[in-house]
């Protein structure tokens, strides 16, 4: 491994391309190496950017003088994983890299945390907050006075209207969209295409048109 790089790509895949691909419109030059479970992956490209190995190769990179990592996985219902991994690469001395697509419109008066994916479309409205480690994927949106907490997701065409309190490790699924002033609880999901007008308790899915609890969150399911 005699080339050193500048960022860190943890995980490829589709999430991984869309994450690319928005660093590429930004203008993002820096060399990018890229880290992945698959062991059928090692020594392949992806992106044009080459994958070297596993994880544990982390550590080696971040000795070598890797700056930054950036999460190229999403994940629909625990996002755990992804705090783990973040945890992980902040105590090796890595910065979470942003990812801001060109095409996303972010007030100057809004917060973004570290580590932060604002992709292609997304609006991120006037005071609205975003903790560390979020993705906001195409074309969701985060209106005026939201509060978003750490690791969260807010899938492709969600909208949070405005005054939403969204707690860490939670999922919004596609084309949700959930009503001015509602609380989404910690770890909680919100079904695809869901419309929330009343508040979502920890650890509890809620599905459909107005939205309802179903059951506790299930790897053996999968609602979206």
């Amino acid at each position: 491994m005699a080339n050193k790089f500048d960022i860190v790509l943890l995980g490829v895949g589709g999430h991984a391309r869309v994450v690319l691909d928005a660093l590429r419109q930004s203008g993002e030059t820096r060399s990018i190496a890229a880290l992945d479970a698959d062991t059928t992956r090692h020594g392949s490209t992806f992106f044009d950017v080459p994958v070297i190995g596993g994880d544990d190769l982390l550590e080696q990179l971040a000795r070598q003088g890797a700056r930054y990592f950036v999460i190229g996985f999403a994940g629909t219902k625990n996002h755990a994983p992804r705090k783990r991994v973040y945890d992980h690469a902040c105590s090796l001395g890595l910065e979470p890299l942003s990812v801001r697509h060109p095409s996303a419109i972010i007030s100057s008066s809004s917060h973004i945390g570290l580590g932060c994916q604002i992709m292609a479309g997304a609006i991120i409205n006037a005071s609205a907050e975003l903790g560390e480690n979020v993705i906001v994927n195409t074309a969701g949106v985060v209106e005026h006075d939201c509060r978003v907490g750490n690791h969260v997701h807010i899938a492709s065409g969600a909208c949070l209207c405005g005054g939403v309190r969204v707690a860490d490790l939670a999922h919004v699924g596609a084309g949700s969209t959930i009503l001015q002033g509602i609380s989404i609880g910690y770890a909680s999901v919100v079904g695809l295409g869901a419309s929330v007008i009343t508040n979502v308790a920890d650890l509890t899915t809620v599905v459909g048109v107005p939205a309802k609890a179903k059951s506790l969150p299930s790897s053996s399911e999968n609602i979206f």
